[in-house]
C-alpha cells in the first residue's frame, strides 16, 4: 500500500464523516445561540463583520467556519468563555494546553441531543431570586456564595428575611471559607448581624458528599420541592440544570435525619453511615 504523502487530505469516509458532523454540530448549537440572544442572522453577520451567506452556512451545517470566524461570532453573541471552548472543541480547534477529559462535548453528542444546555450562572441568579424558596440547603465543597452574583443573591434574601440557608460544605476547607462568608455578610450588613446568623447555618461534611454540587429548595415540602444541581468544569463553576425527581428525594432522605441530629448536637461530631457531620457556630 502506497504511503500517503505529508500534508495530503484525508480520503477515509472515518474523516469525512468526522467533519461532517463538526460541521452539523457546530451549525446546530451556532443557531441554537443565536435564536436565544433573539438576533437575526443580518444582525449576527454584521456585528461578526461577516457575510450573511457565511453565517447561514455555518448554521445549517454545509460549511465549517474557521477558528477565527467561530471566535467572532462568540464575541458578537457575547458567549461566556465557556461555551466558546466548547464550540471550538466541537469544530475540530482543541486547545493543545488543555488535558484530555476536558473535550466533554463531541459532535456525535451534539447530533444525537444527548448534552444538557446548562443555565448560565446570571440566570440561575435571576431565577433564585424570584422563586419562592422559603428555605434552602446547599450541598458543595465550597461555597459559590463567596462573591458574585450569588453572594448577592445570598445577601439580598438574607436582609429580606425570606429565606433560611443551610450548606453542608467539605470539612477540609469549608470551615474557613463559612467563616469568611459570616463575616462579609455581618460586616455589610451590621443591622441583620442577629438575623444572618439565625438564618445561615454551616454543617461541615464528608468530602464525599460534596463530590457533587446541589442544592434542595423547600427541603420537605413534597409539592414545592425542586433541587438545582451544579456543574463544574475545572473548578469553575459553568452551569446549572435541574434534579429530576428520584435524585431529589435521595438527597433529602440522606441530609433531612442529619441536619436534625447535627441541630440537636450543635458544635459536636454526629456519627452516620455516611460518616462524620458537625454543626459549626459563626465565630463574629
Amino acid at each position: 500500500m502506497a504511503k500517503k504523502k505529508a500534508g495530503q487530505p484525508a480520503d477515509t469516509k472515518t474523516d469525512t464523516m468526522t467533519k461532517n458532523e463538526s460541521a452539523a454540530a457546530v451549525g446546530a448549537l451556532l443557531g441554537f445561540c443565536r435564536r436565544l440572544d433573539g438576533r437575526s442572522q443580518m444582525n449576527l453577520s454584521e456585528d461578526a463583520s461577516l457575510n450573511q451567506s457565511e453565517v447561514a452556512l455555518y448554521e445549517s451545517g454545509k460549511r465549517l467556519p474557521s477558528k477565527d470566524a467561530l471566535s467572532e461570532i462568540a464575541k458578537a453573541l457575547d458567549l461566556e468563555a465557556f461555551l466558546t471552548k466548547q464550540l471550538q472543541l466541537v469544530a475540530g480547534y482543541p486547545n493543545r494546553a488543555d488535558a484530555p477529559g476536558h473535550e466533554w462535548i463531541v459532535p456525535e453528542d451534539v447530533l444525537q441531543g444527548i448534552p444538557i444546555f446548562l443555565r448560565r450562572l446570571d440566570r440561575e441568579y435571576e431565577l433564585q431570586r424570584k422563586a419562592d424558596i422559603s428555605e434552602m440547603w446547599v450541598v458543595t465543597m465550597k461555597p459559590l456564595a463567596l462573591s458574585g452574583k450569588m453572594y448577592e443573591m445570598l445577601r439580598e434574601r438574607l436582609q429580606q428575611e425570606k429565606t433560611k440557608f443551610v450548606y453542608f460544605v467539605g470539612s477540609d476547607a469549608g470551615e474557613q471559607s463559612f467563616q469568611s462568608l459570616w463575616r462579609d455578610l455581618c460586616s455589610d450588613s451590621p443591622k441583620l448581624r442577629t438575623t444572618i446568623l439565625k438564618k445561615l447555618e454551616c454543617i461541615l461534611a464528608p468530602e464525599s458528599i460534596c463530590l457533587n454540587h446541589f442544592g434542595i429548595c423547600n427541603p420537605g415540602q413534597q409539592s414545592r420541592m425542586f433541587g438545582r444541581a451544579i456543574m463544574y468544569q475545572n473548578g469553575l463553576p459553568v452551569g446549572f440544570y435541574g434534579m429530576d425527581s428520584i435524585q431529589l428525594g435521595r438527597a433529602y432522605e440522606i441530609l433531612d435525619p442529619t441536619y436534625r441530629e447535627c441541630v440537636r448536637n450543635v458544635g459536636k461530631s454526629v456519627q452516620t453511615k455516611f460518616g462524620t457531620f458537625r454543626m459549626i457556630k459563626a465565630e463574629v
